[in-house]
């Protein structure tokens, strides 16, 4: 998927997934030189290591400048690329999604360095309408919303699993998931509950099963995670209160799949104007265990409300979060192409 990729090659795009492997980073970075960045991250936000690493490895410079776009989305790697594009002769325009750059909790002399990096060839994106909005008013530049996208062909219901199965499924390993509320909130009458996550969760409860899976690891194909989706009865996405959007990918494949999805009404979540409790998913308040026992009883007393609010969330989707109007829309992001 990654934002698109495939999308821009289908469209005749040349594209093409870099990474920093961390083992390039350590033997191209002298000791003093990552000592450095391990501080200046901290204290100024900055990761003048990979900064260094970049803007002296003249093969990752002359890499870079054979394309006309480069779409980051980490601060690692983000913020040097804002710098090289603003004090060296770095070429292609720099996209870059925020992914919680800027939050509540952002240290003033942060703020200040990262509007010092803002130029004219480079886009800032966010993933959630709240999430542009903030750091669009701390940065005082443009931040455009642009919503997460899925493959529609490939995320999709099936005839063949439906909400009859016995369990309910949760997954993930951002650290904002909140498994503790969760498990807490489950009631031994209720169905089995599978958790993948390689996120250190336990409980003793005989009807939770955690699995351990992460995206690094593979311990699960995306056809496995696929039939988990389709053969639940509905999807949970709990996850702590925060400005960015958190749990997006899981929710919104569910709701491809037709699920129910329970999520959490955090600040953050990327479009409260779309995402509407009772009509395309069920919302409970943020670390409010007994809310959340609510909308879980709620969605077990009826199978008829998990094929109304999946129908809806599948249609939802289709209208707003396919990975194709989130590829166009970060290409067409690029405006200063010839």
């Amino acid at each position: 998927m990654f934002y698109g990729g495939r999308e821009f090659v289908k469209d005749g795009h040349h594209f093409i997934i870099m990474e920093i492997d961390s083992n390039d980073y350590k033997f191209g970075v002298n000791i003093f030189i990552r000592i450095i960045n391990v501080y200046f991250s901290k204290f100024f936000g900055f990761p003048i290591g990979f900064f260094w690493y970049m803007a002296t490895q003249k093969k990752i410079i002359a890499e870079f400048n054979k394309y006309d776009q480069i779409i980051v989305t980490t601060s690692r790697l983000g913020l040097p690329l804002m710098l090289l594009k603003k004090f060296f002769k770095l070429n292609p325009y720099i996209t870059y999604i925020t992914m919680g750059l800027v939050n509540r909790d952002t240290q003033v002399l942060k703020v200040w360095l990262y509007r010092m990096l803002i130029s004219n060839e480079v886009n800032l994106i966010a993933l959630g309408r709240p999430e542009a909005v903030y750091v669009e008013s701390k940065l005082k530049t443009t931040v455009k919303y642009i919503p997460f996208g899925v493959d529609l062909d490939y995320w999709t219901p099936s005839e063949a699993l439906n909400n009859s199965s016995n369990y309910i499924f949760s997954m993930g390993n951002d650290l904002r998931r909140d498994f503790s509320l969760l498990i807490d909130s489950w009631k031994s009458s209720y169905p089995k509950l599978i958790i993948i996550t390689a996120l250190p969760v336990s409980s003793n409860k005989e009807n939770i099963e955690i699995k351990k899976g992460s995206w690094h690891g593979q311990e699960f194909s995306d056809s496995e995670l696929r039939d988990l989706y389709r053969g639940a009865q509905f999807v949970i996405v709990p996850s702590k209160e925060t400005l960015q959007p958190s749990g997006g990918s899981v929710t919104l494949q569910a709701m491809s799949c037709g699920k129910t999805v329970i999520y959490p009404n955090i600040e953050g979540i990327w479009d409260d104007i779309i995402m509407v409790d009772d009509d395309n998913l069920l919302l409970y308040k943020v670390g409010d265990s007994e809310s959340l026992s609510k909308k879980i009883e709620y969605a077990l007393s009826s199978s008829t409300n998990l094929i109304r609010i999946g129908s809806s969330a599948r249609k939802t989707v289709e209208r707003e979060y396919s990975v194709k109007s989130m590829a166009d829309s970060i290409f067409s992001s690029g405006n200063n192409f010839n």
